[in-house]
């Protein structure tokens, strides 16, 4: 499914958007946006979703990194594990991992 968000805006909803889940499920999640102009990281962090591994892709320059996540994460911090960016560079974040236990 697709979830459009408003300009501007630094999150999302799935559930609310219509996403089915169910506890434990197996979730993956693409995420696409631009570097603000006076940011200097790219991070994505999860609400109620366990991550287990996310890719980061600068899709101006075509860098990749992989994100190395420990168990029980809910974030990902691609800046941090490589990934280069300038402002208004378009960035792609794919998360995959589960839904957390209520």
């Amino acid at each position: 499914m697709l979830v459009s968000v408003q300009p501007g805006s630094t999150s999302a909803d799935c559930v609310k958007a219509g996403l089915s889940v169910s506890e434990n499920d197996k979730v993956g999640v693409r995420l696409q946006g631009t570097v603000q102009f006076n940011s200097r990281s790219v991070k994505a962090t999860a609400s109620g979703f366990t991550l287990q591994s996310a890719v980061c892709e600068n899709q101006r320059t075509k860098q990749k990194v992989t994100v190395r996540l420990k168990p029980e994460t809910s974030a990902a911090d691609c800046s941090a594990s490589g990934l280069k960016i300038r402002p208004r560079d378009l960035v792609g974040i794919r998360l995959v991992g589960s839904v957390a236990g209520s």
